[in-house]
Formats: structure tokens, C-alpha cells, sequence
């Protein structure tokens, strides 16, 4: 059995089942206090890169200025729960529609975040 299946909850219910928003994993929420500083990451040229959430890269924008987000897989990882979002780009229409995300980028974001425990797939 893979990384995928075994080690962790695979999350892609709308927001009405489970309460969860995109804003809900890796951001700095009101009343939550985090230890370890939240990661931002974008798939870029078929790697997965990250940058530590802090005033100078409080989104994606800042963090990775040249991405194209129509395209580009993004999200975040949240270290102190071991929580990791998985935005599927625009431009990903099949996989949107199913909520899918390829296995090829699954592989990559377990090498990136071997702790995760859930994953949250948003469109």
C-alpha cells in the first residue's frame, strides 16, 4: 500500500460536510496560535517549492511572483498539525471536476512533507 493511501485522510468534501475552508490549513487564523512557522508551496518547473509563511510572504504572489497559477499546483503545509491543502489550478478542468490530483504531484508533495497525516483538495 502507497503513502497516499495508508498513511493519511484524503480530504474532498465540499465545505458544507466538513467545515473546512482553504483558509482553515497553513494561514494564520484568529485565535490560533502556531509553533512552527506554516510552509507556502507551489509545484514550479516539476519540483515542489516551498517558503516559510512570514510578513514578506504572507501568499503564493509574494512567495513565488513569476507563478502562473493557472496552471500551477498550489498550497500549504501546516507542520504543527501535519496538515497539507492542495489547490488544483483553473486550468486543470478534468481533475477539478473530480477532485482528483495527480499521482505524479501526490508523489512529489509526500517526498516534500513525508509527516502529512490529512490532505485537503480545494478547486
Amino acid at each position: 500500500m502507497n503513502w497516499y493511501k495508508k498513511s493519511q485522510q484524503v480530504i474532498s468534501e465540499p465545505y458544507e460536510k466538513t467545515q473546512t475552508s482553504y483558509l482553515n490549513i497553513g494561514h494564520e487564523n484568529e485565535g490560533i496560535e502556531f509553533k512552527k512557522p506554516n510552509i507556502i508551496w507551489a509545484l514550479v518547473d516539476g519540483q515542489i517549492k516551498t517558503v516559510e509563511e512570514d510578513y514578506n510572504n504572507p501568499t503564493h504572489l509574494e512567495a513565488f511572483p513569476n507563478l502562473n497559477s493557472y496552471i500551477s499546483y498550489t498550497g500549504r503545509y501546516e507542520p504543527d498539525r501535519n496538515f497539507l491543502s492542495v489547490f488544483i489550478p483553473m486550468g486543470q478542468k478534468t481533475q477539478r471536476m473530480r477532485k482528483e490530483v495527480p499521482s505524479s504531484v501526490m508523489r512529489l508533495l509526500r517526498s516534500a512533507f513525508p509527516l502529512v497525516k490529512k490532505v485537503y483538495i480545494f478547486t
